[in-house]
């Protein structure tokens, strides 16, 4: 059995956590290679021949909502219930798809007060999906997608992936619920101020976790974890004994950062982790 280790966060990080929630202010929504993008509407369905090389889907949407599934092939549709309606813009570019709530340029007022549902099928073939939002909700429900990357201010996640291999969520306060099975996890990463997180897993004999906060609590179904609770700030050399087992310590990287495989990591300021047991 892995070892189980409790942090306390620091005030730093309470700090540039809590720098976050200037993201998604007013002014216009801008990305690069906006003349790559093409129009989109209120149904768009991709040529297989153009997209037969995507192995990943990228979204990048202000406000509503964006759910995405399986399918045979890579359909958008998006719906406004309210406000002045603007298409999407997508873009294939290399091994992925781009998707923007808007033409570059568009006031992000305009989109906040007019929010779209985006669904989105993707066929096989597709691995990876990042997601970027402001007041967008997401969820996910794949066996293809492995991995998640998905960042918001106030948007909240459902991740759902029959093979979820890893997941990386920051958020401000938005809450993030995923279901994982522990013999596939090799690192999952959870950043927030004051949003709550929920995972769903098998066992967690095989996985390491790391909890960081200051006021948040660990609210599991296994017992071991909810004794966290009670302890006390763990020292680096203390946490590299604890975690010694004899054996090289295996990692994996990610955006240039370096995390221990196999690996739970949840930092907040004021958000909980609930850990339950799948059925």
């Amino acid at each position: 059995m892995k070892k189980f280790i409790a942090f306390i966060i620091t005030a730093v990080m309470a700090l540039s956590l809590a720098s976050c929630a200037l993201m998604g202010g007013s002014g216009t929504y801008e990305y690069a290679d906006a003349d790559l993008y093409v129009q989109g509407g209120a149904e768009v369905n991709l040529d297989a021949a153009a997209t037969e090389n995507v192995t990943a889907l990228d979204v990048d949407w202000v406000a509503g909502e964006i759910k995405i599934v399986d399918g045979d092939a890579f359909t958008m549709t998006e719906e406004c219930a309210e406000g002045d309606y603007t298409p999407l813009y997508y873009y294939v570019g290399g091994d992925t798809l781009y998707i923007k709530s808007a033409v570059s340029g568009t006031s992000n007022d305009t989109l906040k007060k007019s929010p779209k549902k985006l669904t989105v099928t993707v066929p096989e073939g597709v691995v990876k999906f990042t997601v970027n939002t402001t007041k967008a909700d997401y969820s996910v429900k794949s066996e293809r997608i492995a991995a998640v990357i998905a960042e918001t201010v106030t948007g909240s996640g459902f991740i759902d992936c029959e093979y979820l291999t890893g997941a990386v969520v920051t958020s401000v306060s938005g809450n993030v619920e995923m279901k994982a099975k522990a013999e596939l996890v090799i690192g999952i990463v959870v950043v927030t101020v004051s949003g709550n997180a929920q995972l769903t897993i098998d066992n967690v004999d095989d996985i390491n976790l790391e909890f960081q906060s200051i006021s948040g609590k660990i609210v599991s179904d296994f017992e071991a974890l909810n004794e966290l609770n009670s302890a006390t700030s763990v020292s680096a050399s203390e946490e590299q004994s604890a975690e010694s087992s004899g054996d090289e310590p295996e990692y994996y990287e990610f955006n240039g950062k370096q995390y221990l495989r196999f690996t739970v990591h949840f930092n907040s300021v004021s958000g909980n982790l609930i850990v339950k047991q799948a059925e």
